[in-house]
């Protein structure tokens, strides 16, 4: 059940349904700039990846670049698979299927390997930074 719970998440993660509006952009630079909270950095990281990824490709890759590096000093694998999602996502917009491919499958590999504890934690970071 979790599995399937992640992969569907992964995969809503992908496909965003609105863009970001300016404030919620000007918000995240915010935190990303000023939060002393690695969590808050990187929900702030994902959210700006997935925002520039429609049609600023480098700064999505910057966000992405800044986000997995939060996510692997968080431990937190989940996170790791997210911002790889955010990735395959630009690859996918830049119609560059066959690295888009690579970077779903190993974004839902980590996914699939992912521990509950450690699934537990990434709610955790979600939750907390929803309320900043």
């Amino acid at each position: 059940m979790i599995k399937k719970l992640l992969s569907v998440l992964m995969f809503l993660l992908t496909v965003p349904a609105v863009q970001a509006q300016q404030p919620e952009v000007e918000s995240a630079m915010k935190i990303l700039h000023s939060s002393t909270r690695d969590s808050a950095k990187y929900v702030a990281c994902l959210s700006l990846a997935f925002y520039y990824a429609e049609n600023e490709y480098d700064s999505a890759f910057i966000y992405i670049n800044k986000g997995m590096a939060l996510a692997k000093k968080l431990d937190v694998p989940i996170c790791e698979a997210m911002i790889l999602s955010a990735k395959g996502y630009v690859y996918m917009k830049q119609s560059k299927f066959d690295e888009s491919l690579k970077t779903f499958q190993q974004s839902f590999s980590i996914a699939e390997g992912t521990e509950s504890g450690n699934s537990r934690k990434a709610g955790g970071i979600s939750y907390s930074n929803g309320q900043v």
